[in-house]
């Protein structure tokens, strides 16, 4: 699963899929 980190609710994803 590849996340941007440009938007702040996409870092919120990442915490939930480390």
């Amino acid at each position: 699963m590849i996340i941007r980190p440009s938007e702040p609710e996409v870092k919120i994803a990442v915490d939930r899929v480390p």
